[in-house]
C-alpha cells in the first residue's frame, strides 16, 4: 500500500542533463545512467558538492517519448558553473503529494498510477512539475528493496 503525504518543499537547485528516450524502462534506464555519470563527473572535475540524492525531473508527459532531466541538487552558487551539455535550474518550493516507491525503477509506472488515482480521489491537480529522488544505489540495494521518493508538484 502506498502512502501519499502532502507536503511543502524548499527550493531545489540542480545541475542537470536533458534526456530523451522511448518510454520503456530498458532505455530509460540506459539513458540515465549516461546522464548521470556525465553529471557526476562534471561535479567532481568542478569541485562541486552535491546538496542531495541524484533526481530525475518531468515538466511534460508523452506516452510515445519521455523527455527529461537528469541531474544532482547543488548548492544554489553552483548554478553558475553549468556549461554544455549541463544546464542549472530551480526545483521551485512549493506544495508537492510526496510517496515513496519500493521495488524495481521498472515498476514505477505502477506508483505513478497509484498516485494519479490518490490525486483524482482527492481533487487535487497536478503542477508544473514532477521529481523523484533516488534514496538507494542499485548497485548496493537489489531491485525489490529499492526506494525512490516521488514528489509532484500541486496546482
Amino acid at each position: 500500500m502506498t502512502r501519499f503525504a502532502i507536503v511543502d518543499t524548499d527550493p531545489v537547485p540542480y545541475l542537470y542533463v536533458d534526456c530523451e528516450c522511448d518510454p520503456t524502462p530498458e532505455a530509460m534506464g540506459a539513458a540515465m545512467a549516461q546522464a548521470f555519470g556525465t553529471v557526476m563527473g562534471f561535479l567532481q572535475r568542478h569541485g562541486i558538492r552535491p546538496a542531495g540524492r541524484p533526481i530525475s525531473v518531468y515538466h511534460d508527459y508523452d506516452p510515445a517519448r519521455m523527455r527529461f532531466r537528469v541531474g544532482m541538487p547543488v548548492g544554489a552558487d553552483a548554478l553558475r558553473a553549468a556549461e554544455a551539455p549541463l544546464s542549472g535550474d530551480t526545483i521551485p518550493a512549493g506544495r508537492a503529494l510526496r510517496c515513496t516507491h519500493v521495488g524495481p525503477y521498472g515498476a514505477l509506472r505502477e506508483t505513478y498510477e497509484a498516485l494519479e488515482r490518490h490525486m483524482d480521489e482527492e481533487g487535487l491537480t497536478m503542477g508544473a512539475v514532477c521529481w523523484e529522488s533516488y534514496v538507494d544505489d542499485p548497485a548496493e540495494v537489489p531491485p525489490e528493496r529499492l526506494r525512490t521518493d516521488i514528489h509532484m508538484a500541486l496546482g
